[in-house]
């Protein structure tokens, strides 16, 4: 995947209300746009926004766009659930030349980019957003409920009966449970694994077509073991669990041949890793 192109486009997505704002501020004065946007309070302090948004801002062909007018195709928006959504704050906006543009309410630095080019396999680009402007798009085109966002951030599951309990350790061993795990995503045809770090717990979701479906919940000290076991069989040293990292490798699984890849990014609480499952020689 290339980097030679810019890591933003000239784009900064506005709620209606805040474009509105801005326009009518630049017909009563001329004064730059980021000082428009201090006035209005589309941004808290937009003097502290990271360097590469204040270029953006004060270019003079800057695009503003206004979210309740924004278009996305269907086959865009398939490429992220609304869990991964609210969890990276992103939102695909379009696909140009295979380079897939996000909207953004966060920086994009090198790592955060390696991780999302690794999450969608091409690359990306970014346009930034105001915090407003990144709710909105959230909320039409990834609507999640108040009890569905407080259980994403927490990483453990609501029961409608009792509330959940600590996970307990599975009885086979990791390498056991690693066997057991891709056997059973592969006779299921699951395309990818989240691995995502809770405060007590590492959550294990299957995503199938687009859709996802939790697997299990694993005490995190177990939790730990599963990934150093998976990082152990994609040649990853165990002190990549600490760090960005990626791995891959070719394995047997029930007689197939399958091709794994191991990413990993960070979370709301803490780590989340995507394994990718492709059968060797079959192309998505």
């Amino acid at each position: 995947m290339s980097r030679e192109r810019p890591v933003y486009r000239k784009i900064l997505l506005l709620t209606r209300k805040e474009l509105e704002s801005v326009q009518i501020a630049r017909r009563i004065d001329s004064v730059p746009l980021l000082e428009i946007l201090g006035r209005i309070h589309a941004f808290i302090s937009p003097e502290l926004l990271p360097q590469p948004w204040i270029d953006i801002v004060n270019a003079p062909d800057v695009l503003l766009l206004d979210t309740d007018s924004i278009h996305i195709p269907k086959a865009v928006l398939g490429r992220l659930t609304p869990q991964l959504a609210q969890t990276y704050r992103i939102v695909p906006l379009s696909v140009d030349r295979e380079v897939l543009t996000l909207a953004t309410g966060e920086e994009l630095d090198a790592r955060r980019l390696n991780d999302l080019q690794l999450l969608f396999q091409t690359d990306c680009t970014g346009a930034i957003c105001t915090p407003a402007a990144m709710e909105a798009l959230l909320d039409h085109f990834y609507p999640m409920s108040r009890a569905e966002r407080q259980r994403l951030k927490e990483g453990m599951e609501e029961t409608p009966v009792t509330p959940p309990q600590r996970p307990q350790p599975p009885e086979e061993s990791p390498d056991e449970f690693v066997d057991a795990l891709l056997i059973q995503a592969v006779s299921l045809g699951v395309e990818r694994l989240l691995f995502v770090e809770g405060p007590a717990s590492l959550k294990i979701l299957s995503v199938r077509q687009g859709a996802e479906q939790l697997v299990d919940y694993l005490p995190k000290g177990f939790g730990h073991s599963v990934m150093a076991e998976l990082n152990d069989r994609l040649g990853l040293a165990p002190g990549d669990l600490r760090k960005t990292s990626s791995g891959e490798a070719l394995v047997k699984v029930s007689g197939r041949r399958i091709r794994l890849r191991l990413a990993q990014a960070a979370g709301p609480d803490g780590r989340q890793w995507t394994l990718h499952l492709q059968e060797y020689g079959h192309q998505n």
